[in-house]
């Protein structure tokens, strides 16, 4: 990543998906010092506080297409200074993730965001299937989130 990111010009920033915050960590302190600006994003929604606290530039959130208010103030809070109201929204948000264990986490975020209202379609097959279970697993987060006040 390193070597990357100080050799390539074209390259300015790397996302890291992984879910594993010492990979992200490590991306983020290997490239601090590559001698041009580089930003190293979390690619988990779950990892965006642990980014920015590390010196990284912030997330790609998936669970922004719910609750993009909510997810930007992550990052508006952090800048501010405000982190207990940073982890307060970090922790909020985690809650979808508990829906995941039912299917594709993009058929989760679609089903969700029709779910509130806006007609997007669902994923192409195979990953457009979400069980009853989950429907009704989903329909739950999304009530205890509208009641937290996620927007």
């Amino acid at each position: 990543m390193a070597k990357l990111a100080r050799d390539v010009d074209v390259i300015q920033g790397a996302k890291d998906s992984s879910g594993d915050l010492e990979n992200l960590k490590a991306y983020i302190r290997l490239t601090q010092d590559v001698g041009k600006p580089f930003s190293v994003l979390a690619g988990n929604d779950g990892a965006i506080l642990t980014c920015l606290k590390e010196g990284g530039a912030g997330g790609i959130a998936g669970r922004a297409n719910l609750y993009p208010k909510s997810l930007a103030s992550i990052y508006n809070s952090f800048v501010a200074g405000d982190i207990a109201q940073a982890e307060k929204l970090q922790d909020a948000v985690a809650t979808l993730q508990r829906v995941f264990r039912f299917g594709n986490p993009n058929t989760v975020i679609k089903k969700a965001v029709a779910m509130l209202g806006y007609p997007v379609g669902d994923c192409r097959r195979p990953f457009n299937y979400l069980c009853d279970e989950g429907i009704a697993e989903l329909q739950a987060v999304l009530k205890e989130n509208a009641e937290k006040g996620l927007c």
